[in-house]
C-alpha cells in the first residue's frame, strides 16, 4: 500500500549498545534494557528524510520490532511490531488521511467486521478540566486525565490539536495547541502523528519548561542544534502499533495473542 503511494522502505537500527546514543548526529530516545538502548523509531525516520532531501527522497517507512520494559496487560507487551512513517513537505493531516486509508484497506484484506465510522476530534472537545495555562510539560495529572478521556473512544478516532504541554514537541497551531494527533480504536491508542517542531526558539523553550540543562544533557543539545539542518522545512512522522491494530482487527482479547511464541513468565 505504502509503496504504491510513493513511499520507500528504509532500514533503521532498533537495538544497539546504550553508549551509542547518537546516530548521524540525530539524538535518539528510548529505554535502556540490560545495557542496550531500545530506540524510538521516528527520529531515525526524520534522519532519513534529512539525508534524502538531496535525492528528492520525501516519503519513507520502516516496519520492525519494538522493545519496551513494561508489564503485560491487554494492550502492552515487551515486544511488539511497529510501523514508522515519515514525509517531507506535508503536515500531520496528510498522514492522518493516509493512515485512515491504509487501515481501511487492511480491513478489506482480513475481511474484518466494521470498526465504526472514522472521526476527528480536537482534544478540547473531550472537555478536559485541566487548566493548561498553569501546568508544565507532561504534567502527570494532565496525562492521567488524557488517558481517561480517550479510553472511551470506541470508534476509530483521531484526537487532534493536542495541548502544547502533552507529549513531545510539535509545530504549534495556536499558542495553546500543536500539530499532533493520536489514533484510538476501542479505547486503545494505536498510533501518533506529529509535525516535527523545526523552530529552534520554540524547541529550546520546550526543553526549558522541562528544566533540561542543555550544558549537561548533550543529546538534547544536539537535538536542538540539528533543527538548523531542516531550514524550517515541514517534516511529519508517525508511528503505528501494528500489534495493537492486529489485535483489534482480528478480534483478539489481548496483544499477547499476536505473538507466535509469547512469554508467559512474570
Amino acid at each position: 500500500f505504502l509503496e504504491k503511494k510513493g513511499f520507500l522502505e528504509v532500514d533503521i537500527p532498533v537495538i544497539f549498545p546504550s553508549k551509542s546514543l547518537l546516530y548521524g548526529g540525530i539524538p535518539i530516545s528510548g529505554q535502556i534494557i540490560n545495557g542496550y538502548l531500545c530506540a524510538v523509531m521516528t527520529p531515525f525516520i526524520r534522519r532519513w528524510l534529512v539525508i534524502g532531501r538531496k535525492f528528492n527522497l520525501s516519503k519513507v517507512y520502516f516496519i520492525g520490532k519494538c522493545f519496551r520494559d513494561e508489564e503485560v496487560d491487554q494492550d502492552h507487551y515487551p515486544v511488539f511490531e511497529n510501523l514508522a512513517i515519515g514525509v517531507l513537505g506535508k503536515n500531520y493531516r496528510f498522514l492522518m488521511s493516509l493512515i485512515q486509508e491504509m487501515v481501511s484497506n487492511i480491513l478489506k484484506t482480513v475481511e474484518s467486521k466494521s470498526i465504526g465510522d472514522w472521526r476527528c476530534i480536537p482534544y478540547s472537545q473531550l472537555a478536559p478540566k485541566t487548566d493548561f495555562s498553569k501546568i508544565k510539560v507532561n504534567d502527570e495529572a494532565a496525562l492521567k486525565e488524557y488517558s481517561e478521556l480517550t479510553s472511551i473512544l470506541v470508534e476509530p478516532t483521531f484526537v487532534t490539536e493536542l495541548p502544547v504541554q502533552l507529549f513531545g514537541p510539535a509545530r504549534k497551531i495556536t499558542q495553546q495547541t500543536k500539530e499532533r494527533a493520536e489514533l484510538f480504536i476501542n479505547g486503545i491508542e494505536i498510533g501518533n502523528i506529529s509535525t516535527f517542531l523545526t523552530d529552534a526558539k520554540e524547541l529550546s523553550r520546550w526543553y526549558q519548561e522541562q528544566n533540561v540543562d542543555l550544558n549537561r544533557y548533550i543529546i538534547e543539545k544536539e537535538h536542538l542544534e540539528s533543527v538548523s539542518i531542516l531550514n524550517g522545512e515541514v517534516i511529519t512522522t508517525g508511528a503505528i502499533g501494528l500489534s495493537r491494530l492486529y489485535m483489534i482487527l482480528l478480534g483478539l482479547e489481548t496483544i499477547k495473542e499476536t505473538v507466535a511464541f509469547p512469554y508467559f513468565g512474570r
